[in-house]
């Protein structure tokens, strides 16, 4: 797992390096605390992950953060004058659409933090189903699923985007009844929301 997270580390940097020259250096900000965050998310017995915090930031980097980052370098990309005049609309759409698909991650986090409840809890890891118990942790997961269609409203309006309840809805049934390994498909299935999403959005613009 160490080998695969410099594998990935180092594609990372040598991709982002390209990125850093077209957007400057607010792009070289967002990689440079991405792997900051990456790092402190299970580095030390005080890591986000052990804190509990850790959703806020995958709701931000796997979210808006990343939405807005590549609306920012699509307009760098083609020598467009980069202004908040001109980009108003354009990142407000971003950012909504975006929470959508931070939302979709913190599920995926969420779910993986009530299977592993029990073992987190002895390990000293304070994640939220630790904190808040499994069912308060369900009821949270619920707020997640049912925050997702109305970002996609506020980013596309009454569009196919919002459709995106139905697989994440899906997802949150079987969470709601799964024991045991069941989660592990209950993870693979709200990944795939992700995509869902994706096609969604493809039919919405």
């Amino acid at each position: 797992m160490l080998t695969a997270c410099h594998i990935a580390l180092g594609v990372a940097v040598v991709t982002g390096a390209v990125l850093c020259y077209t957007g400057g250096w607010l792009i070289l900000l967002i990689g440079v605390t991405s792997i900051l965050f990456a790092w402190l998310y299970t580095a030390t017995t005080h890591s986000l992950s052990y804190l509990g915090i850790a959703d806020i930031f995958v709701f931000l980097y796997y979210g808006i953060i990343a939405t807005a980052g590549t609306t920012y370098l699509q307009y760098k990309a083609v020598g467009m004058n980069v202004n908040m005049s001109t980009m108003t609309y354009q990142l407000s759409t971003s950012l909504y659409a975006g929470a959508v698909c931070g939302l979709i991650s913190m599920c995926v986090l969420a779910i993986n933090n009530i299977r592993d409840i029990d073992d987190d809890r002895k390990a000293g890891k304070r994640t939220i189903p630790v904190r808040l118990g499994k069912k308060t942790a369900l009821v949270v997961v619920g707020i997640i699923v049912v925050l997702m269609p109305l970002f996609a409203y506020l980013a596309f309006g009454v569009s196919w985007a919002m459709l995106v309840i139905l697989p994440a809805g899906w997802v949150y049934y079987r969470v709601l009844k799964a024991k045991g390994a069941e989660y592990n498909n209950c993870l693979m299935m709200a990944g795939m929301t992700n995509l869902c999403y994706t096609l969604l959005v493809w039919l919405s613009l």
